[in-house]
């Protein structure tokens, strides 16, 4: 990654993440052979993510976060933890947030 970033340095304006994204992408599926993922931001992030094998890696260079995966192959839908929630979720929540409500109005009444 650090070459890579290197290398991209010399030919790109650093300013465009965009365009300095998409060369690493690049770098990482010739040198790798296979299919990438990157993401270049200012600021640094979480990610919830599934790769391929263990190609993965997330650094911090000269201000720029960086972090490039390998695109998933063969996913099993059921084994992926959704990152939305649900109609039951959302159900639950609103179920909760009555729950709340209640006992809110009833501490009320008490004092």
């Amino acid at each position: 990654m650090t070459t890579s970033f290197e290398e991209v340095r010399v030919k790109t304006n650093l300013c465009n993440v965009h365009r300095f994204a998409t060369k690493l992408q690049k770098h990482s599926e010739k040198i790798f052979k296979t299919q990438f993922e990157t993401i270049v931001s200012y600021e640094d992030f979480s990610q919830k993510i599934h790769f391929k094998r263990d190609l993965v890696c997330k650094v911090e260079i000269e201000g720029r976060f960086i972090l490039a995966y390998a695109t998933p192959e063969d996913v099993v839908p059921e084994k992926i933890i959704p990152t939305v929630p649900s109609r039951e979720i959302q159900k639950d929540s609103v179920v909760l947030k009555d729950e709340v409500k209640s006992k809110i109005r009833q501490i009320e009444k008490e004092l």
